[in-house]
């Protein structure tokens, strides 16, 4: 297993919240996304290349500082879009799970989300503001709302003794819900997984389709 499908199931794995029905999934999946972000990797870093020999070139008249920054900066924004191609194509993954796969990881998040819910319930810094939420509203978009919303609160209705209902008005989402009440919302959604597990393992990615050569 290279590099890059390691940092690839890394993503899929920690934003489905340690699911092995997806694991199993990216695992099927991965020698096609490898194989699409390695092309892109290669011809990013032959691009650079050959921009770097042309701007060197054309900036042989300027100092050699001013040169250095400007390619510097030239290279540092190539490479973060192809990182951010490879998220892109971890959530792409989420969203092409098979419904079965599909609706145990928003079973997963949703017990993710109750069981923080009722610890904070009980922690002694909750908010006493909070003592008269009388439901919890669960939001998703329509197709998921048709397929799965039903089934997911008619399995859990209820979080801390009180209902919850499924949302009268779908939203514009890209997959998974968001859980609100009162003010309180909480996002679970699979551009937020992906986007959560990205600080984590932005370096890690770089690394691997940057290596220490490529720097030089």
């Amino acid at each position: 297993m290279n590099g890059i499908e390691k940092i690839t199931d890394k993503i899929t794995a920690d934003a489905a919240a340690e699911s092995e029905a997806l694991i199993s999934q990216a695992q099927k999946e991965a020698d096609d996304i490898v194989a699409s972000a390695e092309k892109r990797a290669e011809t990013v870093r032959r691009n650079y290349a050959e921009r770097i020999s042309a701007r060197r070139a054309e900036l042989s008249a300027r100092s050699e500082a001013s040169a250095e920054t400007e390619l510097r900066n030239a290279a540092l924004k190539a490479r973060s879009e192809l990182v951010d191609e490879v998220f892109a194509e971890a959530l792409a993954k989420l969203r092409r799970l098979p419904d079965g796969q599909y609706y145990e990881l928003l079973e997963k998040l949703y017990l993710r989300a109750c069981k923080a819910r009722l610890a904070e319930v009980t922690s002694e810094f909750a908010d006493e503001d909070e003592a008269g939420v009388e439901k919890y509203t669960l939001a998703m978009n329509s197709r998921d709302a048709k397929a799965f919303g039903e089934h997911l609160i008619s399995t859990f209705p209820a979080i801390d003794g009180k209902p919850v209902v499924l949302s009268e008005d779908p939203c514009d989402l890209d997959g998974g819900f968001i859980l609100s009440w009162g003010n309180v919302a909480v996002n679970c959604t699979l551009s937020e997984l992906v986007s959560s597990a990205k600080p984590e393992l932005e370096l890690d990615v770089c690394r691997i389709l940057y290596p220490i050569k490529d720097q030089q």
